[in-house]
């Protein structure tokens, strides 16, 4: 990573100048662009710059060779959590060049489901059908209702990405997901809302009797009147 530059004074056959041209913008060892991090992902991808003149790249992770080849990235899959370090080695012309060592501190967190309904509001005794995004190799869903009341229901754990809710109560439900992977459970999605109105029927009644009431207690008024007019 240097260049040498010769100066020979115009007509002479002795005199030189020579400079000496180092790039400190070029590494001296391959180097990684992946930064050290902690993941919660157990899936993640390493990636290197271009080293001249090298033949192909070998990773190491934790003393062992787990990649060798000519691209300058790789994606490590299925790692438990733990500490991981991984040194680069640029493989030139019969001989091997060390670079830099990468430290990935690995604690895997699922992802939490995104819920989806295509109803926000129905009417009561109606249903209503939601799902949400899938996790891989998910262990199972699981759907928590919350009603206005502040009751707490699991209404739902399976394997399958939906389902279809019944029987929720009149006002404002709050709805979450959430989901196990590996043995870890993940945060709870976003909350949605269902509103579930309550239907004219069933209100038709307590109006009549309302009426009903207010009816029965003016005809008393009046006959209470009466009676202490007469008296």
């Amino acid at each position: 990573n240097w260049v040498k530059i010769v100066d020979r004074l115009s007509g002479s056959h002795s005199d030189k100048v020579e400079y000496e041209l180092l790039s400190y913008d070029a590494p001296t060892t391959p180097q990684f662009i992946t930064q050290e991090a902690e993941i919660n992902t157990n899936d993640f991808i390493i990636e290197w710059g271009d080293y001249a003149g090298s033949f192909n790249y070998q990773l190491v992770e934790n003393g062992e060779i787990i990649f060798e080849g000519e691209d300058t990235s790789f994606e490590v899959l299925n790692r438990e959590d733990g500490e991981y370090t991984y040194v680069l080695r640029a493989v030139m012309d019969g001989y091997i060049i060390d670079g830099g060592s990468l430290v990935l501190r690995v604690y895997f967190i699922p992802p939490k489901p995104i819920v989806f309904s295509p109803e926000r509001t129905i009417d009561e005794g109606n249903s209503v059908t939601i799902n949400w995004t899938p996790i891989e190799d998910s262990e199972w869903y699981s759907v928590i209702v919350q009603d206005e009341s502040g009751n707490t229901f699991e209404a739902y754990r399976g394997q399958e990405n939906e389902t279809t809710l019944e029987d929720l109560s009149i006002g404002q439900n709050r709805i979450r997901v959430n989901s196990m992977v590996d043995g870890k459970t993940s945060e709870y999605s976003d909350s949605i809302f269902i509103t579930v109105e309550e239907s004219e029927v069933r209100g038709f009644p307590a109006l009549l009797f309302s009426t009903i009431g207010l009816v029965a207690l003016f005809i008393i008024g009046l006959r209470f009147r009466k009676h202490i007019e007469n008296i």
